[in-house]
């Protein structure tokens, strides 16, 4: 991604050098050692790698199939008596507002990109609309019990997880210690952050919640034998000995119900979205006026053509009668 971005910074760079003196004109953009760069100069070269960009990854083509969705899923909750409230559109934007790093990040974000608060909730829209739009279609869709325990039961190596944490050390003996330090009344978080060598240590030993098919076998192996909130004895493995906890075991289908529910949902859903915008009259009056344009132009070019092959075919004939 970023090889692409500077192959694109670089040619719109170049490009634009084509256009050095268009700017002698009108206000500053900025001095260098006396010498002034123009306004538009800056305008010009911005302009041509905004353009570049939307076309590397087809941003118009994108943006219309949005906008078109946007409708579609709109109609489509009216229709079914879903209604949309002040309360839905905000909860996107305070979850957009969290992701920029709160208020002020997201007051500078607003900054650089140079929009308005109002512009952005305008964006942002989407995101509510899709979102009550895909609940309403997995409540009224809803894959059955049979469903959902024969999805488990073909995908279980995928959906297990576990919540576990673990205290990494060189040696045996150090593992034991840590152990018997646990034992004694310590906890578990607090003797990892002191002694643990795994960059867990500082979140207390904690490895998040995770396939346990991602951990080496033999953690692995350990990991699933215990029960939830039991901690292991020292555990060898290639990067040293481990003294692991089991937190939490998600290893029932009602354990992963919500990602069973998506996924089941997913493509069901897609197809039914693609199906409305298919079935939706959907017209573009700056496409037809282009068509209807390349029409004309094609069928001038064939009249052309035609009173072209006109005096020809006369000649062919006036020469025919002469040899007469």
């Amino acid at each position: 991604m970023k090889k692409q971005v500077k192959k694109i910074l670089a040619g719109g760079l170049a490009l634009s050098l084509l256009l050095t003196g268009c700017g002698a004109g009108g206000s500053t953009f900025a001095t260098v050692n006396g010498e002034k760069i123009a306004q538009e100069r800056y305008d010009v070269q911005l302009d041509v790698i905004k353009s570049m960009i939307a076309a590397q990854y087809q941003l118009p083509e994108s943006i219309k199939k949005q906008l078109v969705q946007e409708v579609v899923m709109r109609q489509d909750l009216e229709k079914n008596e879903v209604k949309l409230t002040d309360e839905d559109y905000k909860e996107d934007f305070d979850k957009a507002v969290e992701a920029y790093g709160g208020a002020e990040g997201y007051r500078r974000t607003l900054e650089v990109l140079k929009i308005s608060d109002d512009q952005m909730k305008e964006m942002l829209k989407f995101e509510t609309i899709s979102r009550k739009h895909k609940e309403m279609y997995a409540q009224k869709n809803a894959p059955s019990e049979e469903e959902i325990k024969k999805y488990f039961e073909d995908n279980k190596d995928s959906l297990v997880k576990v919540d576990a944490s673990h205290i990494l050390v060189p040696t045996e003996e150090e593992a034991k210690e840590a152990k018997k330090r646990i034992d004694g009344g310590e906890s578990f978080e607090d003797v990892a952050k002191a002694v643990s060598k795994d960059g867990s240590a500082q979140a207390g030993g904690s490895l998040g919640i995770q396939n346990p098919g991602k951990y080496d076998p033999v953690f692995a192996k350990a990991l699933l034998a215990l029960k939830e909130g039991e901690i292991s004895d020292p555990v060898q493995t290639q990067f040293g000995y481990h003294i692991i906890r089991l937190n939490k075991n998600y290893n029932t289908a009602d354990s992963v119900k919500d990602e069973i529910l998506t996924a089941l949902t997913a493509d069901a859903y897609q197809e039914y979205l693609q199906k409305l915008v298919d079935e939706a009259k959907v017209e573009f009056p700056g496409e037809k006026k282009e068509e209807e344009s390349s029409q004309a132009s094609d069928q001038s070019e064939a009249e052309s053509g035609e009173s072209k092959e006109e005096p020809g075919q006369e000649s062919q004939s006036s020469s025919a009668e002469e040899s007469k």
